[in-house]
């Protein structure tokens, strides 16, 4: 919805009348900045904190999530053991909820 510019559709409408659509909005974006797939591509504290406070028109746009298993470095071996536990044998993706 967010990148289609559907954000009212984001917003409860048991609270769309007495709420500043504005900062609401302001809230989603920051929040979709902090889920962000790969860590680089998340904000970090302070950055989130100046853009709670500001009025969100410098905010980075949040990428489009994946929704897959990224690639890993061959050459980290703690991510080729956890990685042979995301792959099946036949190659199909298995998806495993974990926090990040």
């Amino acid at each position: 919805m967010w990148h289609e510019g559907n954000t009212n559709n984001l917003i409860d409408p048991a609270i769309r009348e007495t709420c500043s659509i504005p900062e609401v909005l302001r809230c989603i974006h920051v929040a979709l900045l902090c889920v962000q797939d790969l860590a680089q591509d998340r904000p970090e504290i302070p950055s989130v904190v100046r853009m709670l406070g500001s009025d969100g028109t410098d905010m980075p746009v949040p990428r489009q999530p994946t929704f897959t298993v990224q690639g890993y470095s061959s050459n980290s071996s703690a991510m080729n053991r956890s990685a042979k536990y995301l792959m099946s044998e036949c190659g199909a993706s298995i998806t495993t909820l974990q926090g990040r």
